[in-house]
């Protein structure tokens, strides 16, 4: 259960985005497992997590995630957990799994007025209506199948995946109207996907890779002139990282993420060409036994200037007592994927119990 009092007594957020950010109530991890032989079945609500790179996504494919805070909530609680039926096998150094995911999950994005949502397609100051999401019914005949493969073979941990599935993120299609009024309304369309991954350690250095191939996916485009704003493309995402521990106690990882699309234009948003690059960077250490932690993260476009930049200290005031603080800041134009939000900066702290 989650209550933001922001969103009660600030007035001056929509009715519907504060109703949206104001509370909530979920079940998330929820689940049943059972063992045999070299089997493992997980029946439930859970997470399921594919990828293999740092503070960032590409192969973590399968859940949803909640986006109404953008990417800042930590990944626990931005994967939404889905109902799952989750069979894994190993055979040696082989290792199988099965994924059946019968009800249908989405992205969940900001609304109109809330801190963090999401830029339009637009390239002129218009009349906007934005239409309710439409979603494919949950019926089996509309459920998610998928595999994935997994083999340690020489100190390199390969895996191979598929999900036949439906595109988390919505497409917006457009409709202009009379004096150039712009109507959007949010689909959801099938999209299959394909990938590998790979982690290696050598000299104390860790290598992972990711690369994602998407068939058929619909991006929302800027030109005006497309029919209804929505572009089918081919993508492949791809990420290159290096892990290292530096004098025993500096936790570093650099990554270099690109996305390509095939049979490029109109350009889609947030990408003006073909291929785009982008590189996270990420530091932490530790002092007096750890119990104070600085922590370091960007993430910039190697093609514009478009960054996220989020140091935070990490404390650990007793057994059952940590804090945090921390800033996130945005820079960049306004159509970059971090620059939309640059007037949304912000300074927070934490204080956490466990029990």
């Amino acid at each position: 259960a989650h209550y933001d009092a922001a969103y009660a007594l600030a007035g001056r957020y929509p009715a519907p985005a504060q109703r949206d950010m104001r509370d909530e109530r979920a079940l998330r991890d929820a689940y049943l497992d059972l063992s045999w032989g070299g089997a493992d079945l997980r029946l439930g609500r859970q997470q399921v997590v594919w990828g293999e790179a740092v503070g960032v996504f590409v192969a973590d494919v399968v859940n949803a995630r909640d986006l109404r805070e953008f990417v800042l909530p930590d990944f626990e609680y931005l994967r939404i957990p889905q109902w799952i039926v989750n069979l894994e096998q190993s055979l040696g150094d082989l290792h199988v799994q099965a994924l059946w995911i019968p009800l249908l999950e989405f992205d969940k994005f900001g609304l109109a007025g809330s801190e963090f949502a999401p830029a339009l397609p637009l390239t002129a100051s218009v009349p906007v209506v934005v239409q309710g999401e439409r979603k494919p019914p949950n019926r089996l005949k509309n459920g998610e199948v998928g595999g994935r493969l997994s083999y340690l073979i020489g100190g390199w941990d390969l895996a191979v995946f598929h999900l036949q599935g439906w595109d988390r993120r919505p497409a917006l299609y457009r409709f202009v109207g009379a004096g150039g009024a712009r109507s959007f309304f949010p689909a959801h369309e099938r999209l299959p996907v394909s990938g590998a991954t790979f982690s290696k350690e050598a000299s104390d250095f860790v290598f992972r890779g990711e690369a994602v191939y998407s068939r058929r996916k619909r991006l929302s485009v800027l030109d005006d002139s497309h029919p209804d704003g929505v572009a089918t493309r081919d993508t492949l995402d791809a990420l290159l990282g290096v892990s290292h521990t530096f004098f025993g106690r500096l936790d570093a990882n650099v990554q270099v993420i690109s996305r390509t699309v095939f049979q490029y234009g109109p350009a889609p948003l947030f990408q003006e060409k073909p291929d785009a690059r982008s590189a996270s960077l990420w530091f932490k250490t530790g002092f007096w036994s750890n119990r104070v932690e600085p922590e370091f993260m960007v993430v910039a476009s190697l093609d514009r200037k478009d960054l996220m930049l989020r140091p935070r200290l990490n404390l650990t005031l007793g057994p059952s007592w940590q804090a945090r603080v921390g800033v996130d800041i945005f820079d960049g134009r306004p159509e970059g994927l971090f620059g939309q939000f640059r007037g949304r900066s912000r300074a927070y702290s934490e204080l956490r119990y466990s029990f």
